[in-house]
């Protein structure tokens, strides 16, 4: 009976609305008529009217002219904003337009420029949709290229070859072009990479402000519909085949449309994005549309408080609001250390935020005093207040934002209580002026009422058995136990909701508009935090008194499970599990990457994972993602290569950034199918990325973690794919062992030698290796150890020195006896020796060398510091005839007029512009920019890490004058160069 009373009241009160289709009833519409069938706008209090495509009228049009409330268009809407229009869009149920163009196989079009001098129909009056038209740009063609024809969907023009191709629904006329036996050859703009938004619900920036709850209400059970739809497919068809069949489609036609659109919403039904909106306005910008407003205010932001202009006019003379306050309800609202503090001040917060206005407490001493205030009209407004007969003669209520069934407080050898009548001839203790006492009278004519002075009070009554019970909702009931440890306990719930609104004066009709329409834009679950923090916050302090309060608040209903009472049991459980929840919740943030979903480091070293190795994981060039693209962008990226690693490994864990963790028993296997998942490009908000990793390996053991650091470092120094961590690698180990094979290599002891290794220089201009770089390299007995291994321990222990004087030494000598120029390593350390040039130059001398045979080359970041000291001795070495290169050239703050100061003969661009450069167009942007700068001041371009013809083949298009890299020479003896001539 209850039911049907409420049903009968939904549909007498219910807000009528209406949504103009803009075509006749087909899947593409299957969420609004779900919705209407299912009941899903009726439960929201709505009575949703369908109009269908009306010739004589846009959809636009309608919406303008208020004849419907909502519309359904195209990206068009869009277009329209930009113009001047004031549509706000609320959702895009469709991610990618079904907009196509169609052809057939048999007529041997196979790609867009068959297409060119045939017969398209694809006007639509005077437009053509954009995204066909940005298609056809794309591939080099323009409209003056076709015969154009208006729009037609009847693919029979098609087959009698009236036309070449026509614009098509890709959920329609493909599928009654294979039902005719012909093959269809589709040409989508999302294919080329054009993605607009489709099946766009708009209103009005006016509908939106005087109806806002209608809005939201709406959107929800419109979203409910669509997921419904797509989640129930054939059942949908059957509905729309038997009842909104208009179009006269079959169910296999239906059932085409709806498996193709569901793929054509995706897993972001009904988003909109700013950044798919720029790049969209851009976009039309290209094609010489104009543009005059600013993208954010077409999208609806349910969090956003859209108010008429005659509220924020009153918000703007009247921004300071008296409120009056319950100064004795901890936690809805009390009084602690002279602040007002509580739930209800929390959620005004916020709403203070929203309207920018400031709330001003006017103090009282009780709540009988704050309602006598408000009703004086000293006071605008109660933060919380719940609705009776006699306070609507005074004040307007907003829709409550907390509510709580009310509890049955008493002392502990109280049994259970199921409703009112079982204590019926009990005397109940209630604050005075509280609205339930109201309430209760009109329900419960007999009940027996002790008022006393506040809601604690009522407490004592209680525990000192003036009264039997008292009724509370569950977060006052907590307070005041954790508070005053009274030793009572629920007995049970009452039937009644007690419902907490804010209340406005009656005086003041725009500000309670302005309140209510704040309040509908916090959801609950904004309000449910606030609500744990009062119900949770004594927790926090850790001292032994809390806990035993805590201990017994939330064993108010678990010892009740020693009571005889089902029902009494079945509560205790769910308090068991809101407790569990709470937990949880802590578990979780400590456990779960906030980021990116993956499990955290914390978990990772407490889960006890079996595997034999473990993988870190560096995403190559992410610094650079971050700078380029922004923060968010990067965030999102860090997401998808948590998903996509997940379908590997169920454990994932990230580390640091843009590092990720997985264990592994076979890391040969597990990285060939992370290469593999990621060999396809990714899309973030509007931008593509191809990624690819470093990866370290290590044992499952102790000291994990440092190995992989280690690891992951030599993969990426060495420009490797993976390393694997070795036994030498280790920290102090490695360098007591690499400090004692340096100074073995130092003193020349048998089998240990440092040696240069020669890579070759090729130039683009004659074809050849016109010179070579010395690199250095430790031997020790039988093993060749890189810089990695040994360079920083040489600066620290003293060896760079030596191992700079051994250098030139060898390097000099192999450059005479095999007739080559030679680029030799000089670090900081070097320059701030005073014997340098000295040295330099009896070399030079010693092994009959030319000055001009020799290069220098120095870090970008070495001219930057000590730079007195150390551009003199540059200046020097110029002047005597030695050239002189950067290195790594784009890794510090590149300044070309520092670079020109020094008179530099050669810069070599860092490898992170060289490595990727065939894959990213802005790469090769930089690299074009830096030749161009360095041309303008006679300076010639070394490129390093050139490691395949398709890169080399960009930087030859570029002007850069040499090639370094394994495409051409690879690290070798001296004995071994001569091949390579």
């Amino acid at each position: 009976m209850r039911f049907l009373i409420l049903l009968i009241a939904a549909v007498l009160f219910a807000k009528d609305v209406t949504l103009q289709f803009n075509w006749l009833p087909q899947f593409e519409f299957a969420g609004y008529i779900i919705a209407k069938e299912k009941g899903f706008y009726k439960k929201e209090g709505l009575n949703v009217k369908f109009l269908y495509y009306n010739p004589k009228i846009t959809v636009m049009d309608a919406v303008k002219s208020k004849k419907a409330d909502f519309g359904i268009e195209e990206i068009d809407v869009f277009e329209k904003y930009l113009k001047g229009e004031s549509f706000k869009a609320v959702a895009a149920i469709f991610q990618d337009s079904p907009h196509a163009l169609m052809s057939i196989k048999e007529y041997n079009i196979t790609n867009l420029t068959d297409l060119k001098n045939k017969k398209l129909a694809l006007k639509y009056g005077k437009k053509i949709p954009v995204g066909i038209q940005l298609m056809l740009l794309s591939n080099g063609l323009k409209l003056s290229d076709f015969k154009l024809y208006p729009v037609t969907f009847n693919i029979d023009n098609l087959i009698n070859k009236k036309y070449d191709a026509i614009t098509v629904y890709i959920s329609n006329e493909p599928f009654l072009l294979k039902q005719k036996g012909y093959t269809p050859v589709i040409f989508s703009p999302k294919d080329y990479g054009f993605h607009f938004y489709s099946g766009i619900i708009f209103t009005t920036n006016e509908y939106l402000s005087n109806n806002p709850e209608t809005v939201r209400k709406f959107v929800k059970a419109t979203f409910k519909g669509w997921k419904w739809a797509f989640s129930h497919i054939d059942e949908t068809v059957d509905l729309i085949y038997k009842k909104y069949n208009l179009l006269h489609k079959t169910k296999d036609a239906l059932k085409f449309e709806a498996d193709v659109l569901k793929r054509l919403a995706g897993k972001n039904m009904g988003k909109i994005s700013e950044e798919r909106l720029e790049e969209i306005c851009n976009y039309y910008k290209l094609l010489g549309i104009k543009v005059k407003k600013d993208i954010k205010n077409f999208i609806y932001n349910p969090q956003k408080v859209n108010l008429t202009e005659a509220e924020r006019n009153y918000l703007k003379t009247h921004n300071t609001v008296k409120i009056c306050i319950d100064p004795n309800w901890p936690p809805i609202e009390y009084y602690e250390n002279g602040r007002v503090k509580g739930i209800a001040q929390d959620v005004l917060k916020i709403i203070a935020e929203k309207l920018n206005v400031r709330f001003k407490i006017v103090n009282t001493n009780s709540w009988k005093e704050s309602v006598e205030f408000f009703k004086e009209g000293k006071c605008q407004m109660l933060a919380e207040a719940v609705k009776t007969k006699e306070r609507e003669k005074f004040a307007y209520f907003t829709k409550p934002y907390l509510r709580y069934k009310m509890a049955f407080i008493t002392r502990q050898n109280v049994p259970f209580i199921g409703s009112i009548k079982d204590v019926s001839d009990k005397i109940m203790a209630r604050e005075e002026n509280s609205a339930l006492i109201a309430i209760l009278k009109e329900k419960y004519p007999y009940i027996k009422i002790l008022k006393t002075k506040t809601t604690l009070d009522a407490f004592k009554a209680v525990a000192d058995g003036r009264a039997y019970y008292t009724l509370a909702i569950l977060p006052v009931a907590s307070y005041i136990n954790y508070k005053y440890l009274l030793n009572l306990h629920i007995a049970g719930y009452s039937d009644i909701s007690y419902d907490i609104s804010m209340a406005v004066n009656k005086k003041y009709p725009y500000l309670f508009s302005a309140v209510s329409k704040a309040l509908d834009t916090i959801e609950p679950s904004t309000v449910e935090p606030i609500t744990k923090k009062y119900m949770y916050s004594v927790i926090s302090q850790v001292d032994y008194k809390l806990i035993i309060i805590v201990v017994s608040v939330f064993g108010l209903l678990i010892v009740f499970l020693y009571y005889r009472h089902f029902l009494l049991k079945k509560m205790n459980k769910s308090l068991e599990k809101e407790v569990k929840k709470a937990v949880f919740e802590k578990l979780k943030a400590l456990y779960i990457d906030s980021v990116t979903g993956c499990f955290s480091k914390i978990k990772m070293k407490e889960d006890k994972n079996s595997e034999k190795y473990i993988i870190i994981l560096n995403i190559k060039n992410f610094s650079k993602i971050n700078s380029v693209y922004g923060f968010a962008t990067g965030d999102k990226v860090l997401k998808v290569v948590c998903d996509r690693l997940k379908r590997i490994k169920q454990n994932v864990y990230r580390l640091d950034a843009d590092e990720f963790i997985i264990f592994s028993d076979d890391y040969k296997k597990d990285i060939k199918k992370i290469n593999e998942i990621f060999d396809k490009e990714i899309r973030v908000g509007g931008f593509y990325f191809k990624l690819s990793f470093y990866f370290g390996i290590t044992q499952n053991d102790a000291d994990f973690l440092r190995h992989l650091t280690v690891a992951v470092k030599k993969a990426k120094a060495d420009l490797i794919e993976y390393y694997f961590y070795k036994e030498e690698d280790k920290g102090m180990h490695g360098f007591f062992k690499f400090n004692k094979y340096l100074s073995n290599a130092v003193k020349k002891e048998e089998g240990y030698s440092i040696e240069p290794y020669f890579q070759g220089i090729y130039s683009h201009k004659s074809g050849k290796i016109e010179k070579y770089e010395a690199l250095a390299r430790l031997i020790v007995k039988d093993k060749v150890y890189t810089p990695y291994y040994f360079i920083d321990i040489a600066k620290t222990s003293g060896f760079i020195t030596d191992l700079t004087n051994i250098m030139i030494d060898k390097s000099m000598k192999c450059a005479k006896e095999c007739d080559f120029d030679v680029s030799i390593n000089l670090t900081e350390e070097d320059f701030l020796r005073n014997n340098l040039i000295d040295f330099i130059v009896e070399k030079t001398q010693k092994y009959n060398l030319k000055p001009s045979q020799i290069t220098f080359e120095i870090l970008e970041n070495i001219a930057n510091r000590q730079m007195n000291v150390i551009n003199d001795k540059l200046k020097t070495l110029k002047k005597l005839g030695f050239k002189i290169a950067i290195d790594d050239f784009g890794v510090e703050n590149s300044n070309f007029e520092k670079v020109a100061d020094l008179e530099i003969d050669y810069v070599k661009i860092d490898g992170k512009y060289i490595k990727n450069i065939h894959n990213d167009e802005k790469l090769q942007i930089i690299v074009e920019s830096i030749v161009y700068f360095a041309h303008k001041l006679d300076i010639k371009v070394i490129a390093e890490f050139v490691e395949n013809e398709e890169i080399d083949n960009i930087l030859k298009r570029l002007n850069v004058d040499f090639s370094q890299g394994y495409l051409y020479s690879k690290p070798h003896k001296k004995d071994k160069h001569a091949k390579e001539n």
